[in-house]
């Protein structure tokens, strides 16, 4: 289920290789409502892929099942992505199942995956970390710089009314 207001952003997913897409998709949407820059949503968009991606393949569990009527089980979230605008940062943060913190490793050369920390380092340009959430889980995030000259499409609309309030002397 998604669940957007104003500028803050949550949808919850499945443990499944699939959801990484989904996320990926959710987010482009937001970030076109939002009216963010086309770099800055692709930088967003690899960073979303690799945290859901860790997400997917290190949090993975045993589906959890609630019956919600006789014979028909609902599959509860196993992981949900957040996406939030500061005044001064896009940030993306994803909560999974799995309490143990991720650790960036060093990647051989000849390794086809094990970078993917390194790159949210790079984009977020060292914003990003991870807490534990109780009571059970973690949230990894990462801070992305917005733009000086960004400002969101309601912010502009807020602006415009106080200008407008000062000119007929509200």
């Amino acid at each position: 289920m998604s669940q957007t207001s104003s500028y803050f952003s949550k949808l919850e997913l499945r443990c499944t290789p699939s959801a990484i897409g989904f996320a990926r998709r959710h987010a482009r949407q937001v970030f076109n409502e939002w009216e963010v820059p086309k770099a800055l949503s692709l930088d967003a968009s690899t960073v979303i892929s690799e945290l859901t991606t860790n997400a997917v393949r290190h949090a993975r569990q045993p589906v959890s099942l609630v019956k919600v009527r006789p014979g028909q089980p609902k599959v509860l979230p196993v992981y949900a992505l957040g996406l939030w605008i500061t005044r001064t940062q896009l940030r993306v943060g994803v909560w999974d199942l799995d309490n143990r913190l991720p650790e960036p490793q060093p990647a051989s050369l000849e390794a086809e995956g094990g970078r993917g920390l390194l790159i949210v380092d790079d984009l977020s340009k060292g914003k990003w970390g991870a807490v534990p959430v109780t009571p059970r889980g973690k949230l990894v995030w990462a801070a992305l710089p917005l733009p000086t000259d960004y400002h969101p499409p309601y912010v502009a609309i807020i602006s415009l009314c106080s200008k407008r309030r000062e000119a007929v002397g509200a």
